[in-house]
Formats: structure tokens, sequence, C-alpha cells
């Protein structure tokens, strides 16, 4: 190789080390921008977050060639898993569990994709090959679930109690977004409402995560609560449009605020066209065809809904209060029979036909359901909120006030309940009389 001193002009030698000093200036620029850019996998994770799906699997399926093979396939499973392909994530899933370090959370995603085709029984026996493992907090969330799902709620404690402790033992850290998550729904699980909002809480202000925002809403849905529901359902479109989860949340907003009927039905269609499979978006198709009584368009609804997930129960109790509206009795408990076999604790089966017999004003015939339903859970506040209300409706104030107590008295959260007991507490006493002309009560 040449030096200056080879070379007989100083001119020229200056030439050459400018030369140099320029390419290694370009060189380092170079890497330097290469450094800062996102690697694929990372690309395929953001476009995954923001629901641009097609970016996310070409991104992934580029990483999926190197050396972050595995953690590429388990966002190539969890694409697949959000746009429907029920038994390509499955697949997807099986080959990413080859990778250790990515191995619990690619088989709960295995777990979910049979779960979500009816494969229930064999989804719990794969998460539990993993429940004891420490990393394996997402598969014993979903696996708490389908305990839940199948009425073995007493089993889910174990597994769910497990990602709380992680949470009391500092094991999650207060900027662990996802961990912080997976805390708020396992406690939400549990039916503690106060710990499930402060765990999201502190998730939102850990960052922004599409999941957290969705969990959340499902929380303030369960407890009566449209307008913050609507909050941060909104946040997750804003990050996510095309996400077919939140669309199909901003669908019951729009029902539990105003009975926004094209609204809702406009959520269904974003909602079908991500993921057509989706579970929740033929749920909310059968229960608007229900209210304009067309109950042919129901049972269609529900019945794709049931050739992808056999065992969807929320779907079979949409089924059975279409048989119920049409007092079809026989073809109710048949399905009633179905459901319960499924899970002997379901209460929600009642909830569900519930919403549809007070669409009726069916109230003495809702009494009777929730009573049914509070026999099976006593633990169920829904239930007894419910209860309380029908039978307040029903002319039962006293019988409804104590339903009504019961219900706050395990779940503080519910706000009809709350409002309902402060309009009896306080209103009622003094801003009303009431005048006793049987069989009629004036208030």
């Amino acid at each position: 190789m040449s030096t200056c001193r080879d070379l007989t002009s100083p001119r020229v030698c200056r030439l050459v080390l400018g030369l140099c000093a320029a390419a290694c200036t370009l060189l380092i620029a170079a890497r330097s921008q290469a450094a800062d850019e996102p690697s694929k996998l990372e690309q395929g994770r953001a476009a995954l977050e923001a629901s641009d799906y097609d970016l996310a699997e070409k991104s992934l399926k580029a990483a999926a060639q190197g050396k972050d093979r595995g953690a590429a396939l388990l966002g190539m499973a969890r694409v697949e898993l959000a746009t429907g392909r029920y038994a390509e994530a499955t697949k997807t899933a099986v080959s990413a569990e080859a990778d250790r370090g990515v191995r619990s959370d690619a088989i709960a995603v295995h777990g979910d994709a049979l779960a979500r085709q009816g494969k229930v029984a064999e989804a719990v026996t794969l998460l539990e090959s993993v429940k004891s493992e420490p990393d394996a907090r997402r598969a014993r969330l979903l696996l708490g679930q389908l305990y839940i799902l199948l009425g073995r709620r007493s089993d889910a404690t174990n597994p769910l109690m497990a990602i709380i402790s992680d949470y009391n033992q500092n094991a999650i850290k207060p900027d662990d977004v996802e961990g912080l998550t997976l805390v708020g729904r396992a406690a939400h699980l549990l039916r503690s409402a106060k710990d499930a909002n402060s765990a999201y809480k502190e998730a939102r202000k850990a960052g922004k995560r599409v999941e957290t925002l969705l969990d959340w809403a499902d929380l303030f849905l369960d407890k009566y609560d449209p307008g913050h529901a609507e909050d941060v359902v909104k946040e997750a479109l804003e990050l996510a449009p095309h996400n077919a989860a939140a669309h199909v949340a901003m669908a019951h907003v729009k029902l539990d605020q105003a009975f926004d009927f094209d609204a809702a039905e406009h959520e269904v269609k974003e909602a079908l066209a991500v993921d057509p499979k989706s579970q929740g978006a033929f749920f909310v198709a059968a229960g608007l065809a229900l209210r304009t009584t067309d109950l042919a368009r129901a049972d269609e609804m529900v019945d794709k809904g049931l050739a992808i997930n056999p065992n969807d129960l929320e779907l079979w109790s949409m089924k059975a209060a279409a048989r119920f509206l049409s007092d079809d009795r026989a073809g109710f408990e048949k399905i009633k029979q179905l459901v319960f076999a499924k899970n002997r604790e379901y209460t929600r089966f009642y909830q569900i036909v519930g919403e549809f017999a007070e669409w009726e004003h069916r109230y003495d015939e809702i009494v009777r359901m929730m009573r049914a339903a509070v026999a099976l859970d006593s633990e169920d506040g829904v239930a007894y909120g419910e209860l309380g209300l029908n039978l307040i409706r029903s002319g039962d104030d006293a019988g409804g006030v104590a339903a009504l107590s019961r219900a706050f008295a395990i779940d503080p959260y519910n706000v009809r309940v709350f409002n309902t007991l402060n309009l009896y507490d306080k209103t009622i006493p003094q801003e009303y009389v009431t005048v006793e002309h049987p069989p009629f009560r004036i208030r």
C-alpha cells in the first residue's frame, strides 16, 4: 500500500489525505444511520401495534430469516390472530415455540388460537404445561380466563394471583406497560375492579399500548361506565385504526351510550373487514338484529360465529335470547341446558337473555332469571344489580333496594347500582311524596 512518503508531490499527498478523511466520515455516518434505523423485527412490532398488518407481516417475515427468527414468528402469529387466521396462527406459534426465548409467549398465542377455534380443553392442557415457568405470565392469564370459561373459577385463582404476586414483589416494574396490563386484566378477572383500574392507570402512565386501553375499556363497560370506555377506545383507535377488537369495543360503547344502531353496525363492519372471524363482532351484529326483532338475521349471525367456535357461550346465550323473544320455550330450555353443561357457573347466560327481555319490559321473567343467577353464584354483583333493578321495575321497591345493597357490597363500582341506590336513599325521601291507592302506588 502506498503512503505519503511514496508520493513526490505534497499537493497530491494532501489531496489523498483529504479523500481518505472524507471517505471515513461517510463510512461513520452510514454506520450511525444504520444503527439508528429500526430493525425489521422492531418495524414489524410497531406496525402490528399500529394495526398496519400488511407491513407488519412483511417486516416480520423478513426478520424471521435472521437471528430474530423466534421473536419474528411470534409476531407473525399475533398478526394472524388479529386478522382471523386462527389455524395459521396455531402453526406459526408452534414454530416459534422452538425458540426458548419466546417459548412461553408463543404457547400463549398457540393457546389463544386454539380457544378461538373452540378447542378450549386442548388449549388448557397446553397452557398448563408452562404455568409454573417464571416468564409465562401471559399463558397464566389466558389459563385463568379459560378456567373461568369452563366453570372452574376456583381453579383460576392460582394462575391469576401469581401475576398479582409478581407485581406485589416488584418483579413487574413501574415502566413495564405489558406486565402492568396483565396485572390489570388478572385483577378484573378476580373481580377486583379497584386494583384493575389502578394497574391500568399505572400502565397508561408508563406508555401507550392498545391492549391496555382495550382491557381498560372492558372494565369500564362491565361497570356500566360507557363514557370512560369511549375515551380509552377512541385513544386505542387513534393508535390502531384497523384493530378489530377496538371496533367491537366501540360498537358496545355506541349501544350502551345511546342505542346508536347505525354507528354500532358501522363498527361491526369495520371489525369484520379486518377479522372476518371476530366472535365479538358476530355477537354485536346478532344483538342489533334482535333489537329490531329480525330473528332470522340474529340466528344467521350467531350461526356464523358458532361455525368458527362452537363453544362460544356468549353466542349460544344470544341464540337462547332469540328463542326467548320468539316464545319458543322448548328451544330456549334446550340451549340453556347446553350452555350449563359446558359451564355450570355461567351466570352471564341470564344477563344476556335478560338484556333483551328488558327490551320488551318482561321484568318478572328477568327477576326469575336473576334469582337463578345469584343461586348459582352468590358473588355475582352484576346479577344482584339486575335483580334489584327489575324488582323495582316490577313494583317491589323494598326487595329491589335490598338486592341493590347486596350488589353494592360485592361491587361498589357498578355505576348503575350506585346511582339507583342514591336515588332511593337520598332523592326520593327528600323530593317525592308517595300515595298508596291499591293496586297503584303513585310517587
